[in-house]
């Protein structure tokens, strides 16, 4: 397992190609239709493996102006934006504060 990053004011981890973990994760916001077409789409997506070419990188950096960021500096920066903007939610308990639950919640 590769080790924990802390981008969201808690340990954030991969926890493998568990199906249970996942169906469980999505069943708190999805149900129905929409938990069986996320779970098997990402149950697809997870099978998919494709690195990106040395000709994608270039366009991307020239559409960008920039070099691409990592996704952890991605998620890093869209947390920090949204914390800024007031969309998530800062009540004890959840990772914005200290003791940090293993759930962020946005607050719209």
């Amino acid at each position: 397992m590769p080790p924990s990053r802390p981008c969201l004011g808690r340990a954030v981890v991969y926890l493998g190609d568990d199906d249970d973990i996942m169906v469980r994760t999505f069943a708190r916001c999805l149900d129905g239709p929409r938990l069986a077409d996320g779970t098997a789409s990402f149950r697809l997506l997870r099978r998919i493996s494709r690195p990106t070419s040395h000709r994608e990188l270039r366009t991307t950096r020239q559409l960008l102006g920039r070099e691409p960021r990592s996704f952890e500096t991605y998620v890093h920066d869209t947390v920090a934006a949204w914390r800024a903007a007031g969309l998530l939610d800062s009540s004890p308990g959840t990772a914005h504060s200290a003791g940090a639950s293993s759930e962020v919640r946005l607050t719209r």
